[in-house]
């Protein structure tokens, strides 16, 4: 999914991975970025069980 701030991306042979890229990040952290489902136990409406990964 494109956007203009920024792109998203699933795969589901990575079901548990989104890729995320940020328009708005500074250059030095420019690109996609890993976010890691880490905890199954929380409803899906918590954003807290997302884990960002560089």
């Amino acid at each position: 999914m494109n956007g203009s701030q920024g792109s998203l991306a699933f795969d589901f042979e990575s079901m548990n991975e989104l890729l995320l890229y940020g328009a708005a990040d500074p250059e030095t952290e420019a690109g996609f970025r890993r976010i890691l489902e880490t905890e199954v136990e929380r409803s899906a409406a918590d954003s807290s069980r997302w884990t960002s990964i560089r």
